[in-house]
Formats: C-alpha cells, structure tokens, sequence
C-alpha cells in the first residue's frame, strides 16, 4: 500500500533521516534499483525510520515511492547484514550516529549501542561524545553521586 507523499509533504524526521541516510552513501536512495549499492542504504533508512520515528511503516515506504511490504522485507535484510556483514555494520554505525545527532535523540537503545561499540568509533565520533559527556557532568555535577564517577 502506497500514499501520495512527496518531499514537501513528508515529516521532518523522515525528511532528516533520508538526507543524512544519502549524505552517508552518496547516493539519492529513490532511484530504483536492485544494485547493493541502493538496496543496503535503503534497508538501512527503513530500519532508521521505524526505530526511531512514530510514523507507520506505509508513510516511510511511501515517501520512497515503495510498497510498504518492501520497506518490511528491507529491515528484515538489514537485521541479517548486521549479524553477519562486518563493513555493513561500520556504515550503520555512522548512519546511526549521524542520524542521531541531527535529530538529537538520546534514546537508551543508541546509547547502549555507542557504549558497547565506542572502541570501534572513529577518533572524532569519540571526542565529540567525551565533551558531551564532560559538558553534561560540569552542568549537573549536584545530581551526580560521586566525583569519582564524572572523571
């Protein structure tokens, strides 16, 4: 099933999510075709949006011009590449970061994720998380029980 939705008309964080999805890969993720190098990105972009948008998974296929029944089958593809794709899990991860730093959602699934992923950030992802992380223990360093913890 399929809505008439076009950029104009989409939500902002479906928009968002697109724009950083095709800034990471370098390509416009609407183009129709079967080639990896779309359908990897694409898969990504749906999981993207279900996971962190309130919008059903018809208005996130839509705004692709795609079935929703292939925005179902693309995040079934990305949860088998990211159990068994290791270069596939590097692109997620900046997706995800990037996705979530523009939208600046905190939710406890991303940050559980950089936490048990931090080693494999690369530099700059990780001095950008140690100064937020500073900033906020200098900001709320009475709700912190011991400074031991905020070094």
């Amino acid at each position: 099933m399929k809505v008439p939705i076009d950029y104009d008309t989409a939500p902002f964080e479906i928009r968002q999510i697109y724009y950083v999805v095709c800034l990471v890969f370098k390509i416009d993720i609407r183009k129709r075709s079967r080639k990896r190098e779309y359908v990897e990105p694409r898969s990504i972009y749906f999981t993207l949006c279900k996971e962190r948008t309130k919008y059903s998974m018809v208005t996130i296929a839509s705004f692709l011009d795609i079935d929703h029944a292939s925005g179902l089958h693309g995040i079934k593809l990305y949860n088998n590449l990211i159990e068994n794709n290791k270069e596939f899990r590097e692109k997620t991860k900046k997706a995800l970061y990037r996705v979530d730093k523009l939208l600046n959602i905190n939710y406890y699934a991303s940050i559980d994720y950089l936490t048990n992923n931090f080693i494999l950030l690369d530099a700059g992802q990780r001095r950008s998380i140690l100064q937020r992380v500073k900033f906020y223990v200098r900001e709320n360093k009475f709700n912190v029980k011991s400074l031991a913890h905020a070094k």
